[in-house]
């Protein structure tokens, strides 16, 4: 069941964020309506589809994956059912004073109990501190839940990056009308800007995912409509003269 949450300026400047595909960090806001007070719901990525993703395709369990692995999500099992808990939830939202506890049992990383972490206490009912009106408070820390450290650290584009046969079937689940020249032509392109590149900005932590985002704002190869072909000069296609016939003036 959604549920009415605070969003705050700073989703959309968190560089760590960014760094996620443009679905996860939507399905990142929308798991805020869908979990509990506690910041938690099942790990169920066709149910989350259906309800965050109604009207589109969405490799859901992708996104998860990226936003466990950049530190916003904690994916656990307790008896064999898998749950999915929203990292430092309590410190960014304040639920309905109302609201239905949380039934789901918290991640105990100590033993198989399928209660509270020893040590630990659902601390959904109390009020987010203070910080948590920072935009930059949405960063990850170790608030309240399992510690995650960053261990991805960007890269530059390889040297020698050439496009590979996954580069291009990306480029076609993206831009399907896209012929295979021109997806070559967008990958120079591609290599280039980033080779040229310096600094911090020159770095990513995935590639591929960059890759994407550059096919998708990428405008598709113009077409003339007389020659169907890419566009350029129209050839003047008037007759040519047998030998011996002399040209008509006038």
């Amino acid at each position: 069941m959604a549920r009415a949450r605070n969003i705050k300026p700073g989703v959309m400047t968190n560089e760590d964020l960014a760094e996620c595909d443009y679905e996860s960090r939507l399905l990142y806001i929308y798991l805020w309506m869908l979990a509990d007070r506690a910041g938690r719901l099942e790990d169920r990525p066709k149910r989350i589809s259906a309800q965050a993703f109604p009207y589109d395709n969405i490799d859901l369990e992708r996104c998860l994956s990226q936003l466990d692995s950049y530190g916003f999500l904690h994916r656990y099992e307790v008896n064999n059912v898998k749950y999915i808990e929203i990292v430092n939830f309590g410190r960014h939202q304040n639920p309905h004073i109302r609201e239905k506890g949380s039934t789901i049992p918290a991640p105990d990383h100590d033993s198989a109990s399928t209660g509270q972490a020893q040590g630990q206490h659902d601390t959904s009912t109390s009020p987010a501190p203070p910080d948590s009106l920072i935009p930059d408070s949405l960063i990850p820390d170790s608030g309240g839940v399992k510690p995650k450290t960053k261990t991805a650290r960007g890269s530059r584009l390889p040297p020698d990056w050439k496009l590979t046969c996954e580069y291009r079937l990306e480029a076609k689940k993206i831009r399907p009308d896209w012929p295979d020249d021109y997806i070559s032509e967008v990958a120079d392109k591609f290599a280039d800007y980033w080779h040229s590149k310096s600094g911090n900005t020159a770095t990513k932590v995935d590639w591929q995912a960059t890759w994407r985002n550059w096919c998708r704002n990428e405008n598709s190869p113009a077409v003339n409509s007389k020659t169907k072909g890419p566009s350029g000069p129209v050839r003047d296609m008037k007759p040519m003269r047998k030998p011996g016939q002399r040209q008509r003036h006038g």
